[in-house]
């Protein structure tokens, strides 16, 4: 399940994504080292790497997001 009733609502991946996806936008290229772009994300809201990279799984499913080798580029 991925939208938990007990679980705070920063923690979920549709909140994070959004964070992920903010922090992709505030970038000319539209496109980040995913090392810099947790690094960003962790600037708004601590996260976790499970979590982060569970949110990253959510974007790509959803055609938010695709990896370039190293970076992920924001998809229009």
């Amino acid at each position: 399940m991925i939208v938990e009733p007990d679980l705070k609502p920063e923690n979920h991946v549709y909140y994070l994504g959004a964070v992920v996806l903010e922090a992709l936008l505030k970038t000319t290229s539209k496109r980040q080292k995913v090392f810099d772009l947790f690094e960003a994300v962790r600037q708004v809201q601590t996260v976790g790497v499970p979590v982060f990279m569970a949110t990253l799984d959510w974007l790509f499913l959803i055609g938010a997001v695709r990896s370039e080798g190293e970076e992920l580029v924001l998809c229009s």
